[in-house]
């Protein structure tokens, strides 16, 4: 494990009548060579600014040599980095010999890349129970490293948002992201009931979730071979627990992440 230089690390933010705000920490990853779709350092360069964001806790699995080459000499605000070999991955350890899908993006769309997509909820509860400050922290928050690549309002809107979806606190369920389409079950064709760039909520059941998409992963590769996107599995666990989930409608656009923090269904 690797930690930013920050010396005293602030868990929490106060409004101006100095009631405290708990923020939401924010877990993400960056595998390097699972596909040609984009390249390595304009995903740098759009994880840079996730990680530049004051006030907000971080938690970052990355590989040693990608952290030591492009973030190695920069300072992220309450950043801790946790190094990892993909090869150590749960779901690189699976065979998938009859691996195929019915894509557009086929560059994109690789068995590396369905690993690590089936890897979010994995990451989520490992950086939980590895927290030291798990039990004051009332959420934590699932952030594509990428994900700035989505936003056309520039570099402080971006923040703006992020630290409003990081101020909101989800007491019962986990707050995700998804399309504006009904549910199918296809393990072969992208389906966007649920978009995968943001979701979170409060421990307990991130770490059920986490459980049971692990359980879904296994099983599909056990009975036939084949992986497919995260995204479709999250479906099937929507099926037997929605009551785990506070869906929203929203894009591949900024709306992914003001519709986290908007038309909330919890107060």
């Amino acid at each position: 494990m690797c930690e930013s230089k920050v010396k005293s690390v602030k868990y929490h933010n106060k409004d101006k009548k100095g009631v405290i705000i708990i923020m939401s920490t924010i877990v993400t990853a960056f595998v390097s060579g699972a596909n040609t779709n984009r390249g390595l350092e304009t995903y740098m360069e759009h994880g840079k600014r996730l990680l530049e964001i004051e006030g907000v806790r971080k938690i970052v699995f990355i590989e040693e040599k990608i952290w030591s080459t492009y973030l190695q000499n920069i300072d992220f605000p309450m950043t801790t980095f946790r190094f990892i070999e993909k090869e150590a991955l749960y779901t690189f350890k699976l065979s998938c010999p009859n691996f195929h899908l019915a894509t557009d993006n086929p560059a994109k769309d690789t068995l590396e890349y369905m690993c690590i997509m089936a890897q979010k909820s994995e990451w989520i509860k490992e950086a939980i129970e590895m927290d030291e400050t798990s039990a004051i922290n009332v959420n934590y928050i699932w952030i594509d490293f990428g994900i700035y690549h989505i936003i056309k309002g520039g570099d402080t809107s971006f923040t703006e948002m992020i630290q409003k979806a990081c101020n909101s606190v989800y007491k019962d369920r986990i707050r995700i992201a998804g399309g504006n389409t009904g549910i199918t079950i296809d393990f072969y064709r992208i389906q966007w009931f649920f978009l995968g760039g943001i979701f979170g909520g409060p421990a307990h059941i991130l770490i059920a979730f986490a459980d049971a998409m692990r359980q879904k992963v296994e099983e599909m590769v056990e009975t036939t071979g084949h992986l497919c996107w995260e995204i479709n599995l999250w479906i099937s666990i929507y099926q037997e627990h929605p009551e785990w989930f506070d869906r929203y409608v929203a894009d591949h656009n900024a709306s992914m992440i003001e519709m986290y923090y908007t038309d909330r269904k919890e107060k």
